[in-house]
């Protein structure tokens, strides 16, 4: 993919990832494996279960930090972003005051919960800065639920750096998908209609940014839910894993040149 319009195109290669996890993915050195396969310089993770990160850290051979993704009754999960540098700073977003559409009666058949926070760490390559930013939209609300937790998102994101936005966007509604999550998660006649994707694309744009994969990454409903959105930095190459590593999404992993 050639540079978004701000990178140089030379520089120190880099090669950043994004997989929800699965919260009930037991096999924790399935993490390590990924880590391990994708040979990731910095890693996006949600739905990380305590065991997780428990495993990841007695590897012994990465930096990790985190924030709250979700609660529920068998308790938290979290966000993290996994490197072998260690960040320069951190920033979490409080997700849990934003107003959401109220969910109907029947919501709580889905496992899913809302989504707690916003994670941000600032890196520097050779004196180059790159904000990483780890976000996982709520998939148990709609589609105005997730547009207000975007918003809320950006008072991570410092104004015109470098930066990649990564993880699972639960870019939900679809036209042809969309009425069966219409009652659960009080759609609106709009959200019937619309591609949710083309519209976070958009969102991604206005602030600079462009997406870096096209395909496939939740296989159980065929579609495209994680993303890799870059700015300010070239991209080298990017693709979607086909490989799970015991989750129900596929990994995006991203070669850059900062």
């Amino acid at each position: 993919m050639p540079d978004n319009g701000t990178g140089t195109g030379r520089g120190r290669p880099l090669r950043i990832a994004s997989w929800n996890v699965l919260y009930g993915n037991d096999a924790c050195d399935r993490i390590g494996d990924f880590l391990d396969a994708t040979d990731a310089d910095i890693a996006a993770l949600q739905e990380l279960s305590q065991p997780h990160l428990d495993h990841i850290e007695a590897l012994g051979r990465w930096h990790v930090i985190r924030s709250v993704d979700q609660t529920g009754p068998g308790g938290s999960t979290f966000l993290g972003i996994v490197s072998k540098v260690s960040a320069i700073s951190r920033r979490v977003v409080d997700l849990a005051s934003v107003r959401r559409p109220r969910r109907s009666p029947y919501a709580h058949l889905t496992a899913s919960s809302a989504t707690q926070s916003v994670l941000s760490a600032q890196f520097a390559f050779d004196g180059k800065p790159l904000q990483v930013m780890n976000v996982h939209l709520t998939c148990a609300t709609s589609p105005e639920g997730r547009r207000q937790e975007r918003a809320a998102a950006i008072q991570a994101l410092a104004a015109d750096a470098p930066a990649v936005i990564l993880g699972d966007f639960n870019a939900m509604a679809r036209r042809w998908i969309s009425a069966a999550f219409a009652i659960p998660f009080r759609y609106g006649p709009r959200d019937l209609w619309f591609d949710e994707l083309a519209e976070v694309t958009e969102w991604a744009a206005g602030l600079g940014f462009v997406g870096s994969v096209d395909g496939v990454t939740f296989p159980r409903l065929g579609l495209q839910l994680d993303q890799a959105f870059v700015r300010g930095t070239t991209v080298a190459s990017a693709h979607i894993l086909k490989r799970r590593f015991g989750s129900d999404h596929r990994p995006v992993v991203v070669d850059l040149v900062v």
